[in-house]
C-alpha cells in the first residue's frame, strides 16, 4: 500500500500469457459447450447467448494478449 499509493510506485500488470491462457480456455469453453450440449432444442436463445459469450470473451483476451506481446517485445 505504501508502495504504490504514497511513494509514486506503479501497480504491477497481468503477463500477456495470462491473457493468452485465459482467452484459449474461454473459445475451448465455447466449442465444448456446443459439442457437449448440441441439442439445445428447448433453450436455443439461452445457448446461443452463451456461445456468444465465450466468443466474445475469448476473442478480446486473446487480441489484449497479443497486443501486450507485441509491445512487450519491442522495449527488449
Amino acid at each position: 500500500m505504501i508502495r504504490y499509493g504514497l511513494l509514486g510506485g506503479r501497480r504491477p500488470t497481468a503477463p500477456w500469457e495470462l491473457y493468452i491462457t485465459v482467452g484459449a480456455a474461454c473459445l475451448l469453453a465455447g466449442i465444448l459447450f456446443a459439442v457437449l450440449f448440441g441439442s439445445w432444442s428447448s433453450l436455443l436463445v439461452l445457448g446461443l447467448a452463451e456461445e456468444t459469450g465465450f466468443g466474445v470473451a475469448g476473442v478480446t483476451l486473446l487480441i489484449v494478449g497479443l497486443h501486450r506481446r507485441r509491445r512487450s517485445l519491442r522495449r527488449s
